[in-house]
């Protein structure tokens, strides 16, 4: 996240992972503001990640990384 200024525009948070792109399952919420979130969570099988805010705002993240 931004170290400048605006922490709290990237909160709250959720990573979503999707096979098709039409059914969306919630892997990771941060409802705190951060500068590195690392998130660990149980395997998933899916083709799609996508980080998405839950409310009206401006997201900058710095990056995203994705492992497998």
């Amino acid at each position: 996240n931004r170290t400048d200024c605006c922490q709290d525009r990237a909160i709250p948070l959720v990573l979503e992972v999707s096979d098709d792109t039409t059914t969306w399952r919630e892997v990771a919420r941060r409802d705190a503001p951060f500068v590195t979130w690392s998130v660990e969570f149980t395997t998933q099988t899916a083709r799609y990640v996508r980080a998405r805010a839950l409310r009206r705002t401006i997201l900058h993240l710095d990056g995203v990384l994705v492992h497998r």
